[in-house]
């Protein structure tokens, strides 16, 4: 049925593309007919084929390709299972709805997460690039320099409510932070008004620019939405020959949620 049904919404050459799908949800309607919530996503064939070639060009093998907001669904769902984000699986109460916020260097990927499965992503064109950018207007650095200022920079200076003493590069930083929170803020409240009872529980931050002091404080004054910054542990052995990687997880949430 699925098969027969592909055609009618991807008006694209199946024969390019890799087309797979997973149920997101199981709904009865009024007469208690089973409704299925069907997530499917179309990958261009020469895209994956480029990446399988690159791997196993480096000797690895390609045990399995998955796509950036399953991977984020199946390592919320892993990290989170101890209060039920996942849902119960025997149709017991739905667990939390987790906003994830992956801050990288260009862009921040905004993906919404209930009952183990992506309910809603967007992108922003904003990452650490635009603070970079407010930074060397003020004078050129080296990349330790850079380091160090993010360091000691504390986002809580950022917040409307903030009344302490500021310098011009801090009070450059607020304003690029209010237009980054009214991106994500305009996101989510589309989210919630798609359908009645759809509400955020929680922002979970993660990415490289996720390091910044305070920046879960920030987004839980600026949004009303209690946030935390996640560096994911469970279901992850990490040798003790790698343990430089122990800081840098929060940089590879989607490989490691690709590894469930």
């Amino acid at each position: 049925m699925v098969e027969m049904e592909i055609p009618q919404h991807f008006l694209i050459d199946l024969k390019e593309f890799i087309i797979d799908y997973k149920i997101a949800e199981k709904r009865s309607d009024a007469e208690g007919n089973m409704k299925y919530v069907v997530f499917m996503v179309a990958a261009p064939l020469k895209v994956v084929e480029s990446y399988m070639a690159l791997i196993k060009s480096c000797g690895l093998e390609v045990v399995k390709v998955d796509f950036y907001g399953n991977s984020i669904s199946k390592l919320i769902g892993a990290e989170y299972k101890n209060i039920n984000v996942g849902g119960d699986k025997d149709g017991g109460e739905k667990g939390e709805t987790i906003a994830v916020l992956d801050i990288g260097s260009a862009r921040t990927n905004v993906s919404i997460c209930r009952n183990n499965a992506l309910k809603y992503s967007r992108s922003i064109a904003f990452g650490r690039q635009e603070f970079d950018s407010v930074i060397m207007k003020n004078g050129q650095f080296s990349q330790e320099e850079l380091v160090s200022i993010y360091e000691e920079f504390d986002m809580q200076k950022c917040t409307r409510d903030y009344t302490g003493g500021i310098t011009l590069l801090e009070q450059e930083f607020s304003n690029v932070t209010t237009d980054f929170t009214g991106e994500v803020s305009r996101i989510l409240d589309f989210y919630t008004s798609r359908e009645q009872g759809n509400i955020i529980d929680k922002i979970v931050i993660t990415g490289g620019f996720s390091s910044v002091k305070n920046l879960d404080k920030y987004l839980t004054q600026e949004l009303l939405i209690r946030s935390e910054v996640i560096c994911p542990v469970r279901n992850f052995k990490i040798s003790q020959r790698q343990e430089e990687f122990q800081g840098k997880r929060m940089l590879f949430v989607n490989c490691l949620g690709a590894a469930l």
